[in-house]
């Protein structure tokens, strides 16, 4: 039976829509005709409407050998994928799916007492729920501590579902943690990255995966490898970025550019600051980024010329190895690592 590459784009079906809390819904899909969907629990794929409007979701369970896969999405307001979910029932609608990307996928732990930390906010718990089922079925008998972090109990959606997991594992531990005031919480309080750190001040011989806002994974990826011995080798992470409804792009100060494109026609174009130069691209349907902004498939490579190049923070380390991979010269960057902000004021872009 065939399984589906990573590079095709292929017809699943809409299943299934469930709610898991009232702004959070989970998706499941099947292949069209029933081949096997190949990934690695952590990985994300991306979905494509028959609109071209695409997003990007990591994968809630565990592989199977049936094409099923499970997905969690956020609804926002304005959101295009999450208005096309409200509209009306999508249940049997086909949808294209391209992926798997990413490599924030289990790492053989250093030694067989090693500790093992997760710690997600809001949706990224979905592809530590893929990793640690994998984990536990495979019977991995590690420490595993997971740490989920909301601003309410009510954004802990699957709470029950790890508390009953951690009483039939012994392995496996859940800590809720939450940022909001809430008098009856009887829990953590503050950020998932501090209650990690508090709890074990020495991760030198440990593995740490992190999903979530951006904002939580560069806080625990400085904070546990600069102050808690953390091999930074051992630090997996997916940050997610959730779609800029449109009224946020409308609403947010411009910057103008002008765009060459494949076919040598210009363009002059006002885009908005504080988002990345995909979203801003893709939100004019100038470019679509199969892998959903996580340096994964190199479709928004963009060149970025002198003087605006200088005024960029270097390529970080995945994005560099991308780069290199597909064979980049030294002008061409990922749309999707640079936030559009003043100092590209009057860009020349190509694409």
């Amino acid at each position: 039976m065939k399984t589906i590459a990573r590079n095709d784009a292929y017809p699943f079906i809409l299943k299934a829509v469930k709610p898991l809390a009232d702004d959070v819904v989970q998706l499941s899909l099947s292949t069209k005709n029933g081949e096997p969907f190949s990934y690695r629990e952590g990985q994300f794929l991306s979905l494509r409407l028959s609109s071209g409007v695409q997003r990007s979701y990591s994968m809630a369970s565990a592989c199977s050998d049936d094409g099923q896969v499970q997905l969690h999405v956020r609804l926002l307001d304005g959101g295009q994928f999450s208005e096309w979910l409200r509209g009306q029932s999508r249940v049997g609608e086909s949808l294209q799916v391209l992926g798997p990307y990413g490599d924030c996928v289990w790492q053989q732990p250093e030694s067989a007492s090693a500790t093992v930390l997760m710690l997600a906010t809001g949706t990224g718990i979905a592809p530590l729920k893929a990793l640690i089922e994998k984990a536990l079925s495979d019977g991995v008998r590690n420490p595993l501590i997971l740490y989920w972090g909301g601003n309410t109990e009510k954004d802990l959606y699957l709470k029950d579902y790890f508390f009953e997991l951690a009483g039939s594992h012994s392995n496996f531990a859940f800590v809720p943690v939450l940022t909001g005031a809430q008098p009856d919480w009887q829990g953590r309080h503050g950020f998932v990255q501090d209650a990690a750190a508090g709890d074990f001040p020495d991760l030198g011989s440990a593995t740490v995966y992190a999903c979530g806002s951006p904002a939580m994974v560069e806080a625990a990826r400085t904070l546990l490898i600069s102050t808690r011995n953390l091999d930074s080798t051992r630090f997996k992470a997916d940050a997610f970025c959730p779609a800029i409804p449109r009224k946020a792009i409308h609403d947010a100060a411009h910057i103008s550019i002008k765009v060459k494109q494949q076919n040598g026609m210009r363009s002059s174009l006002s885009v908005p600051s504080g988002i990345s130069l995909l979203q801003a691209l893709t939100s004019i349907d100038q470019v679509i980024g199969v892998c959903g902004g996580q340096a994964a498939c190199g479709n928004c490579r963009v060149v970025i010329p002198d003087p605006w190049k200088s005024n960029i923070a270097p390529a970080g380390r995945k994005e560099a190895r991308l780069l290199a991979a597909i064979d980049s010269a030294p002008e061409h960057r990922l749309a999707c690592q640079i936030q559009v902000n003043s100092s590209l004021e009057g860009l020349l872009l190509d694409l």
